[in-house]
């Protein structure tokens, strides 16, 4: 099924969204929830300067869903966004409290398991991204007559 480029990426973008289905499933989020809090998310990260109002970044429920179907590609800020709401999520307090009114363990969403999120997702982490702009700087083009090398 994942023998040419084309259907890798699709196969990619189709687990990274089951895998998000699951996530938001342990979460006890249902789409509308989390389009919900993706949408107040962004107002906040536009509001702090993180993201930029003109950033294509649309939270809505029909596109989560189309993503999670695998019909869709999620863009970078999308996948910022959805990924950090999750997360502050798993890390709140009113979830733990929630796991243990109800005797279940408290999940984890770990580092590991959100970098693959990104990756499936046909995109980098922000710290990947961050090293490889940071790399950049000091890349030396190949010069023709000399020994210098990328």
């Amino acid at each position: 099924m994942t023998d040419t480029f084309t259907s890798l990426v699709h196969a990619s973008l189709k687990e990274f969204g089951h895998l998000l289905r699951e996530v938001c499933q342990v979460a006890g989020f249902t789409q509308a929830k989390l389009s919900r809090e993706a949408e107040d998310e962004r107002l906040r990260l536009i509001e702090s300067g993180d993201l930029n109002p003109y950033d294509p970044c649309t939270t809505d429920q029909i596109t989560l869903a189309r993503v999670m179907a695998g019909l869709q590609e999620p863009n970078s800020y999308q996948v910022y966004v959805w990924l950090k709401v999750l997360r502050e999520h798993f890390e709140s307090e009113r979830f733990a409290q929630i796991c243990q009114d109800l005797g279940l363990p408290l999940p984890t969403f770990s580092k590991e398991l959100e970098a693959e999120l990104w990756r499936l997702s046909n995109r980098q982490t922000p710290d990947e991204l961050r090293q490889v702009y940071e790399w950049s700087k000091d890349v030396k083009l190949i010069i023709i007559g000399e020994k210098e090398e990328l």
